[in-house]
């Protein structure tokens, strides 16, 4: 964010190359470059005169893994699919193709760590799991799209693991399943454990690195995301695409725990409003009813998505129903901070430090991208003191096919003009 660098992950533009990685999509094979220049993101992609464009950035967090790493003999005894023991046996589209992922946050670092390795939260985690196409597909329904390893024990594995994901053992198979050359087919991998520091997670990052193969690390242990998500641990196994078709989406989590955005099916879903706890709804749509009233609060606003409706003379009412159940959001960025003290002060755009309110908000339109963002947006410009630019990065990140229509985007600018007394973003710097 700083220094005029941009965090846009679906933006084209033309990016510097520093090494040649490969990467697959199902129906469409293109050149990958990592970008060590960038700052502040774990992945983000791009199309640059029909390259893809992966770039994975270093953590902080990372520093400790590799210092637990170097002091790690590879001696590896691993159990195979049928549990026997063993010895190491391995040394939604633009209309391009394209599947659209959300960018991975990561603060800055100066720390010299694995460029194949870096870490990733459970609210980026869970919405890379209910993620959809730009069509409204469940994105989990490609197998080649996410690929979880539990680096857990085996009978901890078979008790519950989360929803796809495939015990590490299968790294290790005789019949050679998911070594390095099938591994990089995977758009993403992400291992996960009880820590992130346990020795059967720290060998496989250790052997992926040194395979080249690019992969995350869950911050937190796998008894955290089961706490937060429990509709998504399971003992079922999902490995082929008959199984994963029977998955679906749910609305994506803005701020944790607190704010989400959706469709209108995830609105009238009553195992999504309770699993989520959802206790209000913004319901932005004109013919799709409020099923819930009984039980969740509801505000409704019955517009069309044209951009000559004027969405603009709601947002104060939006923002304050939002607000009323959630409080204020603390995402200080940069550049709200640049332009309220003077002065720099860090990038600190990750959402957290949610307020004590223990209320849930979910707002949806009809597909849950262009009047439920906007009028997330303005919650967030307005509660949150983000930028339009920083609020629009953010949202994009955690739902990456959401996309305001021209005519909401310009009631936005007149929106933070009203919030900061000035515009502080371009409409040509917003990655819609």
């Amino acid at each position: 964010m700083g220094n005029g660098s941009s965090k846009l992950p679906w933006r084209r533009d033309n990016a510097k190359k520093t090494m040649k990685v490969k990467a697959t999509h199902r129906s469409n094979s293109m050149s990958g470059a990592v970008d060590s220049d960038r700052r502040g993101s774990g992945m983000q992609r791009a199309m640059t005169d029909g390259a893809l464009q992966v770039n994975f950035k270093e953590s902080s967090f990372l520093e400790s893994v590799d210092q637990k790493l170097n002091g790690i003999s590879f001696d590896l005894k691993i159990n195979d699919l049928n549990g026997n023991a063993m010895s190491n046996a391995s040394n939604n589209t633009d209309g391009s193709g394209l599947t659209l992922l959300p960018t991975v946050q990561r603060k800055n670092s100066d720390i010299k760590v694995s460029k194949y390795r870096d870490t990733i939260s459970d609210l980026e985690l869970y919405n890379l799991i209910i993620a959809e196409t730009w069509q409204g597909h469940p994105q989990i329904h490609d197998t080649g799209y996410l690929l979880l390893l539990d680096c857990r024990e085996k009978s901890e594995y078979e008790a519950a693991h989360i929803i796809t994901s495939r015990h590490h053992s299968a790294l290790y198979s005789e019949y050679g399943l998911l070594m390095p050359s099938q591994l990089k087919l995977f758009q993403i991998i992400i291992l996960y454990s009880n820590s992130s520091f346990c020795k059967n997670i720290l060998e496989i990052s250790k052997k992926l690195s040194e395979d080249e193969v690019e992969h995350f690390l869950l911050q937190s242990g796998s008894s955290q995301f089961f706490e937060k998500y429990p509709f998504l641990s399971t003992q079922g196994h999902y490995l082929t695409s008959d199984m994963r078709n029977t998955l679906q989406t749910m609305p994506s989590e803005i701020l944790p725990g607190r704010l989400y955005q959706g469709n209108a099916k995830h609105a009238l879903d009553s195992y999504i409003i309770t699993s989520l706890g959802i206790s209000h709804i913004v319901n932005v749509t004109l013919e799709h009813p409020n099923r819930f009233e009984d039980t969740v609060k509801y505000l409704r606003i019955q517009l069309d998505d044209r951009p000559q409706v004027d969405l603009h003379a709601w947002l104060p009412r939006t923002s304050e129903f939002v607000q009323s159940a959630i409080g204020r959001v603390s995402i200080k960025s940069q550049t709200t901070e640049k332009h309220e003290n003077g002065k720099d002060s860090g990038d600190n755009r990750t959402p957290g430090d949610v307020s004590s309110k223990k209320e849930v908000v979910l707002v949806h339109c009809n597909l849950g991208r262009s009047r439920s963002s906007t009028v997330v947006l303005g919650y967030l410009m307005q509660a949150c003191r983000m930028t339009l630019k920083d609020a629009s990065r953010l949202l994009k990140d955690c739902r990456p096919t959401v996309r305001p229509n021209i005519g909401f985007l310009e009631q936005l600018l007149q929106y933070e003009k009203e919030v900061f007394g000035k515009n502080v973003s371009d409409l040509n710097d917003l990655p819609f």
